[in-house]
């Protein structure tokens, strides 16, 4: 294992410990906040978003959209995807945000309805850093696990011993 091996290889185990760690007193004051707005939500408003995802999961395993992604070079090491995944990160972050502004000059209703665009851009994000790690979004079974990941992400940001 090389030096920036090395580095990744404690980068993972340093998240791996921030993630399985107990939530602190903060983040379980702001998960009690947020079940309460949560709470307030108008129903309309979940069922666009319960919409949104379920189109999402339907599209993503029959792989209806987002194929034109292929698999990157075969010989890079994990040290060159990796900073071809930042330089795509960095990129989509910034998609977010102008997309965010957007959403947030518009109000809350402007932001319900553009519920799907920003699910939209994560997805893509997330397709094409599966095909820069090298799976293969065109195999069925992939685009499950990449399901998992997604939903994974999206909803479950909080450590696993707060869940329930």
């Amino acid at each position: 294992m090389n030096a920036a091996e090395r580095e990744l290889y404690e980068e993972a185990i340093l998240f791996q410990t921030r993630f399985l760690r107990k939530p602190s007193k903060i983040e379980r004051f702001s998960k009690g906040v947020q079940q309460h707005v949560n709470r307030r939500i108008p129903a309309r408003f979940h069922q666009v978003i319960t919409s949104a995802v379920k189109t999402m999961v339907e599209s993503t395993v029959s792989g209806s959209h987002f194929t034109s992604f292929s698999v990157i070079d075969e010989q890079l090491s994990i040290v060159e995807r990796n900073e071809l995944a930042k330089d795509k990160v960095k990129y989509y972050q910034k998609a977010a945000a102008i997309e965010g502004v957007g959403t947030g000059a518009g109000g809350l209703f402007l932001g319900m309805a553009d519920f799907p665009l920003l699910l939209s851009i994560k997805m893509k994000c997330l397709y094409e850093l599966a095909c820069i790690y090298g799976f293969d979004l065109s195999q069925k079974e992939e685009r499950l696990f990449f399901c998992s990941v997604y939903f994974s992400s999206l909803f479950f940001q909080q450590s696993p011993s707060s869940k329930k």
